[in-house]
C-alpha cells in the first residue's frame, strides 16, 4: 500500500469489495497462487462486460463501483487476493463469503461479506438476534485459522454489516 499505513478507510473499502463475485478468478485455497487485486477486478469486469451490474434486490450495485475504483487506485495497485469463498448452504442455514487481501506491509486483511440477497442469508442475519453462534461464525473461525496457517504475516479482520459481526466472532474464538 502506498502512502499512509492501513487505516479505517481501507478497512471499509476492502470490506465492501467482498461483494464482488471472484468465483473462478481468485483461488479458494489460501495456499493457492494469489492474484493481483487490479488483475482480479479486470477479469471480473471482462466476465461481466455487457451484463447489467446486479448484486441483488437489496444490495446496491455501487458496491461493485467501490471495488472497481479501488482497483484503479495506486494505493491498492500491489495488493494481492487469495482465499475467495462464497458459500450458501440451505441445510445449515448459512451464507458465508470471505476474501483475503495480502498487503504490502506483510500482513493479510481478511474481509467477511455481510448479508447477501439470499433467503438463507437473511434467515441467518435474523438469527443473530437470538442465537450464537450462527453457522457463519463457526465457518469464519475455520476460515481464519486456515489463512493463519497458510500466511506467515500478521492478520487484520474486518467486514461489512454481518461480516463485521462475523469478524469479531472469529477474532474472539480463534
Amino acid at each position: 500500500m502506498t502512502g499512509s499505513p492501513f487505516n479505517e478507510i481501507d478497512n471499509i473499502i476492502l470490506a465492501m469489495s467482498t461483494f464482488v463475485d471472484f468465483t473462478g478468478i481468485v483461488p479458494a485455497d489460501p495456499a493457492g497462487e494469489p492474484v493481483g487485486f487490479p488483475e482480479a477486478m479486470k477479469q471480473f469486469n471482462r466476465a461481466t462486460e455487457g451484463k447489467k451490474d446486479y448484486i441483488g434486490a437489496i444490495i446496491p450495485t455501487s458496491m461493485l463501483d467501490v471495488a472497481r475504483r479501488a482497483a484503479e487506485c495506486p494505493r491498492f495497485a500491489d495488493m494481492q487476493v487469495v482465499g475467495f469463498v462464497n458459500e450458501v448452504d440451505e441445510s445449515a442455514q448459512m451464507q458465508f463469503s470471505a476474501l483475503t487481501y495480502l498487503l504490502s506491509d506483510g500482513s493479510a486483511y481478511i474481509a467477511f461479506r455481510g448479508t447477501d440477497d439470499t433467503i438463507v442469508g437473511w434467515k441467518e442475519d435474523v438469527m443473530l438476534g437470538f442465537k450464537t453462534p450462527i453457522p457463519a461464525h463457526n465457518r469464519a473461525v475455520e476460515y481464519m485459522e486456515r489463512i493463519a496457517s497458510a500466511w506467515g504475516g500478521g492478520l487484520r479482520l474486518g467486514g461489512h454489516s454481518k461480516g463485521g459481526n462475523v469478524a469479531m466472532w472469529a477474532a474472539a474464538f480463534s
